[in-house]
This record gives structure tokens, sequence and C-alpha cells, in this order.
């Protein structure tokens, strides 16, 4: 008797066992999957807004060229200094060229006694600037790229949060 006891114990506790890995491995599957749905949808929301943050810049809307300019603020007002080169792509560039005076007239209101000048040699990027000070000591990047991606870890870390997966 005392061994049959010792024995449904035993069966008892190994079937205990069984039902809490597979338990286990059910909530690491669920839990997988959910990252991984997470993970589609954050990346479908970010290539529509990648998308169309590119339609903005190739068809030069006006929000865009005043993100431009901002763009432009943001990176001299971190840099600091007096005089700028920014460089972008080369429809943004040419745009740029065509409104230098303008935009140069428009900083030094906010900005104070500053000046931009402009690279000539255009870089590959879908939009935004890049501006170093004259020296070439401080550069900054200030991409549309490099923006959505900022925003996307910050989105990625509370959707995260907030489903309860990390």
């Amino acid at each position: 008797a005392e061994s049959e006891k010792q024995v449904i114990s035993l069966v008892g506790s190994e079937l205990r066992a069984v039902r809490d890995r597979i338990v286990g491995n059910a909530e690491l599957e669920g839990r997988r999957m959910l990252m991984q749905t997470r993970q589609e949808l954050l990346s479908k929301v970010f290539e529509d807004a990648e998308r169309r943050l590119e339609e903005m810049a190739e068809g030069m809307a006006s929000d865009y060229t005043t993100i431009l300019v901002k763009l432009i603020s943001e990176s001299v007002s971190a840099i600091g200094g007096e005089v700028f080169y920014v460089t972008a792509n080369e429809r943004d560039l040419t745009y740029l060229k065509n409104n230098l005076r303008t935009i140069n007239r428009d900083l030094k209101k906010d900005l104070g006694d500053i000046t931009i000048k402009l690279d000539d040699d255009p870089i590959d990027i879908s939009g935004g600037v890049i501006v170093r000070n004259h020296d070439a000591t401080k550069t900054y990047y200030n991409t549309l790229k490099g923006k959505l991606a900022l925003v996307r870890g910050r989105i990625e870390a509370k959707v995260a949060q907030d489903l309860g997966v990390v």
C-alpha cells in the first residue's frame, strides 16, 4: 500500500512536470507569435510611412520644403557656430540653391548671424539634409530615414511594453 502511494505520487509529480513543460512551451510559442506579428505590422506601417515621405519629398510639396528648412535649422542649432555646409540629394540641393537667399534670411531671424552654404556634390539619400560646420569637425545627419528610424525605435519599445512581450 505504501509503495502504491509512492508510485502514484511519483507519477503525479511527473505528470505535473510534463504539464508545466507543455504550458511553458505554449506560452513561449504564443509570445513568439505575438512578437512576430507585432514586428510584421510595424514593418508595414513604417514602409508605408517611408513611401509617403518619399512621395512628399519627390513632389516637393510645400510641407516638405518647410520640413527641409526645419531640418537645417535643427541641425544648425545642434552643431552651433556661424558657417554651415549643407548637402542633400540632387532634387533637394536644387531647391536649396534656388532658394538659398530666402533660407539664409529666414534662418538668421531665428538663429542669429549664421551663413548657410551648399556643397556641390549631392548625396544618395531619399530626403533630408546632412549639415557640417565650416571645419568639418561636427556633422549632423538629419535625413528622413534617420528621423523615421528614431521614431520606429521609440514606438517599437512602447508597443512591446504595452503588449507585455518585454
